[in-house]
């Protein structure tokens, strides 16, 4: 999506979304919940730059359920095929 295309969705001008993106104007609540639905991500995304963790999800509750060396198990096949970023 394009700043354009978001600012119309907002009902704001590009310049506001590019005062945004760069936290150098706030946004109000209304619209970051807005932003959020329309680009699909968490709030915790947006404010913080990093996603939230959905207890409910049933890979993160079999993930908990496993135990301590089972889960590190999983990270080192996981990190063979996706190693962690530098």
């Amino acid at each position: 999506m394009t700043q354009a295309q978001l600012a119309e969705s907002l009902g704001v001008s590009t310049n506001a979304v590019s005062l945004f993106e760069t936290g150098t104007n706030g946004c109000s609540l209304k619209n970051l919940l807005l932003i959020s639905d329309l680009l699909e991500v968490s709030m915790d995304y947006l404010t913080k730059g990093k996603q939230s963790v959905d207890i409910e999800d049933p890979m993160f509750i079999r993930f908990a359920n496993l135990t301590d060396k089972e889960k590190e198990q999983l990270i080192k096949f996981v990190d063979i095929y996706h190693p962690p970023a530098a």
